[in-house]
C-alpha cells in the first residue's frame, strides 16, 4: 500500500477543468442509473411474459454492463475528487463521495511503507509452509495451531534476515523491540514479550492468513492470525484484531467466489464471534454496526473508541493513532460502507489522517479481496499512484510477482 496518500486543493485553472469532467462524469452517472432503474423494470416485464418484452438473458446482459459501467464510474469520480448524490454503493447512512485527488499535481514521490513489505514476507513464510507440510491434514486433524506455528517461526526468521539485510522499512516500536530480541537469539514464542502493548502492527499484515486460509474453518484462520500475531505483538488486543482482518479477508473472497453480497451485520457477527475468544472484550460487531449508521463519514470518526491513558505511543493524540482498535474499526467501516468501490474505500480510509498509511493498507486489502485485480486496476488514475513510488521499477516488478504467488498460493490453499 502507498504510504503517501495526497489530498488537497489544486490551483484554479485544474479546478475549473476537474469540476468540467467531475460534471462530465455526474452526467454519465446519472443516465447510468436511470439506464440500470429501466432494464431492472424490463425484466421484470419479460419473466411476467409480458407481450413485447425482450429475452431475459438479453437484458440480464445489458445489466451486467451498465452495473460494472457504473462501478468504473463511481470508481473515477471516487478518485478524481467526489460527486454530488448518492454513490449507490453505500452500506452505510452515509451517502457522500469522497474528495480524493492524484499524487501528480503535486509532483510528489512516494514509497511503500511496513504495511505492504511485512504483509508480503507473511504471505511468503505461509506459502513455505503449504509447500512443507501437509496443511490440510493437519487441519482436518484440528491441528491448526501447528500450521500456525510454523508459520510464525518462518515469519520470524524472514524479518530477522529482511532486518540483518537492511531492507526493513520503518516498523514501530513493538515491532522493533521484537526485532532485537530475536537478534539475541529469542524465540519467537518470547519475542513479542519484551515490549507489550495494543498497537496495529500485526493487524495491518493479517491479510494474508485470509487469503490463504479463505476455505478453513473461521476458528483456524482466528487461531493462525493470532500465532502470527504472536511474534511482535502478545496483547490481546492486537491478536484480536489481526484476527479481525484475516477473518474480513477469508468473508470476502467466499463472497466474492459465490457472488453473494456482503452483508454487513451477518459480517461483523461471524467476525466477533471468533475475536471475543482471544479477546473477551471484543465489541467489534456493535461499534461498525453503529458507524455504519452515521450520516457522515466525519460523524462515523467520531464514534471511534478513545486511545486509553495507558497506551504509550507519540500517536496518541493522531485522529487514529497505533491503537489496534480503531484501526481496525475504521478499516472495516471503510470497506462496509462502500464494498463495491475501491477508490471510496481508499478515500474513507485516509480521511481522518493520522496512521493512514495502516488504515488504508488493511482497509484496501480487504476491497481487493472482495473486489478482485480487475476492478482495482481497471481504474486508470491508480496508475498514476504506483508511477510516483520511489522504487517504482521493483514495485511493478515485485507486484506482479506477488499476484502471481497470490493466486497460485490461494489455489493451492483450497482446503475443502
Amino acid at each position: 500500500m502507498l504510504s503517501m496518500c495526497c489530498v488537497g486543493c489544486c490551483d484554479a485553472h485544474s479546478a475549473a477543468a476537474l469540476r468540467s469532467l467531475r460534471g462530465e462524469l455526474g452526467e454519465r452517472l446519472r443516465a447510468l442509473r436511470q439506464t440500470i432503474t429501466q432494464l431492472d423494470e424490463a425484466i421484470a416485464a419479460a419473466k411476467r411474459g409480458d407481450e413485447g418484452s425482450s429475452p431475459v438473458a438479453q437484458l440480464g446482459e445489458r445489466l451486467k454492463s451498465a452495473h460494472e459501467e457504473r462501478l468504473e464510474v463511481e470508481a473515477r469520480l471516487g478518485i478524481m475528487g467526489g460527486a454530488s448524490g448518492d454513490s449507490g454503493t453505500s452500506s452505510s447512512g452515509s451517502s457522500e463521495l469522497i474528495q480524493l485527488d492524484t499524487p501528480d499535481r503535486f509532483g510528489l514521490v512516494m514509497r511503500y511503507s511496513d504495511d505492504t513489505e511485512l504483509s508480503r514476507e507473511l504471505l511468503l513464510s505461509t506459502a513455505e509452509v503449504f509447500g512443507a507440510m501437509d496443511v490440510r491434514k493437519c487441519i482436518a486433524e484440528s491441528q491448526g495451531n501447528v500450521v500456525g506455528e510454523h508459520i510464525a517461526e518462518k515469519f520470524a526468521k524472514r524479518i530477522l534476515d529482511l532486518h540483518s539485510q537492511g531492507n526493513f522499512h520503518g516498523g514501530g516500536r513493538t515491532s522493533l523491540s521484537a526485532l532485537t530480541q530475536l537478534r539475541m537469539g529469542i524465540s519467537w514464542r518470547d519475542s513479542g514479550g519484551s515490549f507489550v502493548r495494543a498497537s496495529n502492527g500485526s493487524a495491518m499484515r493479517a491479510s494474508p492468513v485470509g487469503l490463504m486460509f479463505y476455505s478453513s474453518p473461521p476458528s483456524v484462520v482466528a487461531q493462525i492470525a493470532a500465532l502470527q500475531s504472536h511474534v511482535t505483538h502478545q496483547d490481546p488486543q492486537s491478536k484480536s484484531g489481526a484476527a479481525a482482518i484475516a477473518l474480513a479477508v477469508s468473508q470476502c473472497i467466499q463472497c466474492a467466489l459465490s457472488n453473494a453480497e456482503i452483508d454487513p451485520q451477518a459480517f461483523m457477527r461471524n467476525i466477533q464471534a471468533e475475536c471475543v475468544g482471544i479477546d473477551p472484550g471484543c465489541r467489534f460487531a456493535e461499534a461498525v454496526s453503529s458507524m455504519l449508521n452515521a450520516k457522515t463519514v466525519d460523524q462515523a470518526h467520531s464514534m471511534l473508541p478513545p486511545t486509553p491513558p495507558t497506551y504509550i505511543s507519540s500517536s496518541v493524540n493522531w485522529p487514529i493513532s497505533t491503537f489496534v482498535t480503531p484501526t481496525v474499526l475504521w478499516a472495516l467501516y471503510s470497506f462496509l460502507r462502500t464494498p463495491h468501490c475501491f477508490a471510496q474505500t481508499l478515500a474513507a480510509s485516509i480521511r481522518p489522517g493520522g496512521d493512514a498509511d495502516t488504515v488504508a493498507a488493511i482497509a484496501c486489502a480487504i476491497s481487493g479481496a472482495y473486489n478482485g485485480y480487475r476492478r482495482i486496476f481497471d481504474c486508470g488514475s491508480l496508475q498514476s499512484w504506483i508511477s510516483r513510488v520511489a522504487d517504482r521499477a521493483n514495485t511493478q516488478r515485485n507486484l506482479s510477482e506477488l499476484i502471481t504467488l497470490a493466486q497460485s498460493s490461494a489455489n493451492a490453499a483450497y482446503i475443502s
